[in-house]
């Protein structure tokens, strides 16, 4: 699941008032969610999880609202995420408490040609660019992976 995400439109769920932090689907010690980190940065970002989806309808201005700095939307995964953004957004979620971050892209973009954000050699070289970035990043700030206890632990549930 995308927290902060509505993909109704396209006939599929609507995720914008799941939180971004791990939860139990169905009882505590039954099946978790981890759900893809999505941090919302900007000058308004604290309005971005009621103020986002509100935009829907006007998408041209949630771009000027990212472009002068106010509110964008950014999910954590390269494609289509600058690693600056992504390093930005990561920081605002260590910020914010965020115990779990939750990275993502599809596995078909490991191969040129499979998916619009790796069409060739030299998009595949940025993707990994990417990660590399990301993960260097990480271990600056003391981020490790995390095993299934660690995830319980960090999240307190």
């Amino acid at each position: 699941m995308r927290s902060h995400f509505d993909y109704s439109s396209q006939g599929g769920p609507d995720f914008t008032e799941l939180p971004l932090h791990p939860w139990w689907v169905d009882k505590v010690g039954g099946l978790m969610e981890l759900p893809l980190t999505t941090v919302f940065s900007g000058l308004l970002r604290r309005q971005g999880p009621w103020l986002f989806p509100r935009l829907w309808r006007v998408p041209r201005l949630r771009g000027a609202m990212a472009r002068t700095g106010l509110m964008n939307r950014v999910p954590l995964t390269p494609e289509g995420v600058t690693p600056a953004e992504a390093i930005r957004c990561i920081d605002l979620s260590l910020a914010d408490g965020l115990p779990i971050l939750v990275f993502s892209f599809h596995s078909p973009s490991l191969r040129p040609g499979h998916t619009p954000y790796v069409r060739d050699a030299r998009q595949l070289d940025q993707l990994y660019d990417w990660w590399r970035a990301v993960f260097s990043h990480l271990q600056r700030c003391g981020i490790k992976p995390a095993g299934v206890q660690e995830i319980m632990q960090a999240a307190q549930i």
